[in-house]
């Protein structure tokens, strides 16, 4: 009858621990809906300040660039015209935000004060500019072209001027992203046959393949403290958002769930990433906690799986009357 006890005892744990971290899994990988909008937003971007997100949405007919106040949730259109206006990205200051139009006929880099007014045509190239990226100095904007036949990643003084090509590969490459200090683009290539990230000197040189998986890996951003890049990846046929150490290589699985997650963006202070999601039916902004976080909490979950799997061991010894390997 003891044993009995001790059986029913220690399952019953085990049970209680297997709930918990269900729990805890549950509660820290549960992101919060930030736009409620019945039409889509999408590539969201934090103000330097994190006090604001600007996103594209075509919530007035078009696609154009809105900015949304954290505080109240307020969102204001900053451009207008009757192109379609995308990826926006803050100048570091946070004064000014550079976006790829085709409102003048073609795809091109411009920059608008961040309190709205008359937009600047920077790059006027008769090949497409897209996905503008502003360095940490605020000196330059990274952006991806087609000027040289295929797509590479140039760079343009932030105030105008010719731009110089970083990347020459053959093949492919797409959505740049500076590093904190300035000295390195990652950037999303097709080099290796599959969409990967790949990281080059900010001021050219060899780049270096970061992700090796099978499935597609794009659009990187860096951590604030430039150790993670967090990045879409579509491993196990669902478009989520991933983060990989970059002391290490390893990789941790942000979003999960339904929905077709894209396009993050880290908060200036590493507590968070904003990204893009379909998960409710049509696109919006969604918030998740930071890699960090679900980090810790993971091996706090890996500790209890373990203590688990040492109670029902027992619980098997007690059954069987025997030592069990």
């Amino acid at each position: 009858m003891h044993k009995f006890f001790k059986i029913i005892l220690l399952s019953l744990l085990g049970l209680f621990i297997l709930l918990g971290l269900l729990f805890l899994v549950s509660l820290f990988n549960s992101p919060e809906q930030v736009t409620h909008s019945t039409t889509d937003d999408k590539t969201p971007v934090w103000s330097p300040d994190s006090k604001k997100i600007a996103f594209v949405s075509n919530r007035s007919g078009n696609n154009s660039i809105w900015i949304m106040l954290l505080e109240n949730k307020s969102v204001i259109q900053l451009t207008s015209s009757t192109g379609s206006d995308w990826f926006p990205t803050w100048s570091p200051d946070g004064n000014k935000i550079a976006f790829q139009s085709n409102r003048g006929g073609n795809l091109d880099i411009w920059v608008i004060p961040a309190t709205g007014g008359v937009a600047k045509q920077l790059t006027q190239n008769p090949n497409p500019d897209i996905t503008p990226a502003w360095s940490p100095d605020g000196k330059k904007i990274a952006f991806a072209s087609l000027r040289s036949g295929n797509w590479d990643i140039w760079v343009i003084p932030a105030s105008g001027g010719d731009a110089i090509q970083i990347t020459t590969d053959l093949s492919d490459d797409k959505f740049p992203a500076w590093s904190p200090d300035g000295s390195k683009i990652a950037f999303a290539s097709l080099r290796s046959g599959n969409w990967d990230i790949w990281i080059v000197p900010a001021s050219g040189g060899k780049a270096v393949r970061l992700t090796t998986n099978s499935a597609v890996d794009d659009v990187p951003t860096w951590s604030p403290d430039g150790k993670k890049i967090a990045f879409r990846s579509i491993r196990n046929r669902k478009s989520a958002i991933w983060v990989i150490s970059l002391d290490n290589r390893s990789v941790f699985q942000l979003t999960m769930g339904k929905g077709f997650d894209w396009f993050p963006s880290w908060s200036p202070d590493g507590k968070k990433i904003i990204f893009q999601s379909d998960r409710k039916g049509n696109e919006d902004i969604w918030l998740v906690p930071s890699p960090s976080l679900l980090y810790s909490v993971s091996l706090k979950v890996k500790k209890l799986i373990n203590f688990s799997r040492w109670i029902f061991h027992e619980a098997a010894e007690e059954v069987l009357g025997r030592e069990l390997d």
